[in-house]
């Protein structure tokens, strides 16, 4: 099964009434992301995982403001007025609403990584404003196919614009 945006629009409509759906990003930590606390130096500064929580330091984003803890599989919704972040269950379609916050806040810092094999991948720093964060993980090819399409990489980051920051 595949997310779909209408599914998406309909989740929309039981947890953010009268919200209209501008985009959405099909996201996936796909394997726990390092645990240790933003800013403690690894001296691994080479991965896309690192180099967000990285620039989650630079930001002086804190652990305790970490939302959505221990989700895997994950979404975002833009609408007019809101982002908003939901977990996605095992039929891939929404499930619950872990965050919400006004889009005019929400920045998303990102890198991509070739891991060969054919596997490309987009790192995200998602940053709702007020502190809140997330990092997490898009695929845009896996065993040379390409998955940005299914998991609507460039409608949402042009629906965004100047809100997503490439990191250099």
């Amino acid at each position: 099964m595949a997310f779909s945006e209408e599914h998406c629009r309909a989740w929309l409509g039981e947890h953010a009434p009268g919200e209209h759906l501008v985009s959405y990003l099909v996201t996936q930590t796909w394997a726990p992301q390092n645990t240790h606390a933003v800013g403690l130096d690894t001296n691994l500064h080479f991965s896309g995982t690192e180099i967000v929580r990285d620039k989650a330091a630079e930001l002086g984003l804190l652990e305790e403001n970490k939302v959505g803890l221990f989700e895997d599989k994950t979404f975002l919704a833009l609408t007019q007025g809101r982002i908003i972040y939901g977990s996605r269950n095992w039929r891939d379609r929404p499930k619950k609403l872990l965050h919400a916050a006004p889009a005019e806040d929400f920045a998303i810092h990102w890198v991509d990584e070739d891991y060969g094999a054919g596997t490309h991948l987009r790192h995200l720093l998602l940053d709702f404003g007020g502190g809140a964060w997330r990092t997490d993980r898009v695929g845009l090819r896996a065993m040379k196919q390409n998955t940005a399409e299914k998991h609507n990489v460039e409608p949402f980051f042009a629906a965004l614009g100047d809100r997503a920051h490439q990191i250099a």
